[in-house]
């Protein structure tokens, strides 16, 4: 079970100035269930059990990072409108065991101007989280589900950190109307 995102305390830094960011889209582009997360599997390929989440993925990812932008003062609350919106697409969030258990997310974050829809910064978002150990012997189903659900929820964490924490979309909240992250001038004919 994937639960809210308690992150680290001391990465809580605040961003200078008026928070801009909207709340965050989520679009779940995984061709699965919503609220599959993967398999227990046999060497051989056969599926013992199928590890789904509580919510569907989508809703843990926006609540993950609605929490940390939260706390590090970055959305944008009345009377003050957002000034950026902020889009993540999930191409991949799965576990796995066979034998050994891993995690891996790929989703591809999105920052586009609120007025002009340009976009002003993206930011691919890789996990690959395994564990350095080896399954000695097929355990519970129930402990294979924990088990794989923190593992999940682990991965989860690294993903929204490694957004948060990095220079260039801090750098991107702090551009002034106009000018994008991504050397792409404003159009002139752009409306204000």
């Amino acid at each position: 079970m994937l639960c809210v995102l308690s992150l680290i305390a001391s990465c809580a830094h605040k961003i200078p100035g008026p928070p801009v960011l909207a709340e965050p889209d989520v679009i779940d582009q995984r061709d699965v269930f919503p609220t599959w997360l993967g398999s227990v599997m046999t060497v051989g390929g056969t599926t013992l059990q199928t590890i789904t989440a509580t919510e569907p993925v989508a809703q843990q990812v926006l609540l993950a990072y609605h929490d940390a932008l939260l706390r590090r003062h970055m959305l944008a609350e009345a009377p003050l409108p957002p000034q950026l919106h902020m889009l993540i697409l999930i191409h991949r969030f799965s576990v796995i065991q066979v034998v050994r258990q891993q995690a891996l997310i790929d989703m591809d974050l999105r920052l586009n101007d609120v007025v002009t829809g340009l976009a002003i910064y993206r930011q691919r978002v890789l996990v690959d989280l395994t564990p350095d150990k080896r399954l000695a012997a097929l355990s519970a189903p129930a402990d294979d589900q924990a088990a794989l659900s923190l593992l999940a929820h682990q991965a989860l964490e690294q993903a929204v950190h490694q957004v948060v924490v990095n220079p260039a979309f801090r750098a991107a909240l702090r551009l002034p109307p106009g000018r994008t992250g991504l050397g792409v001038p404003k159009p002139r004919n752009a409306q204000p």
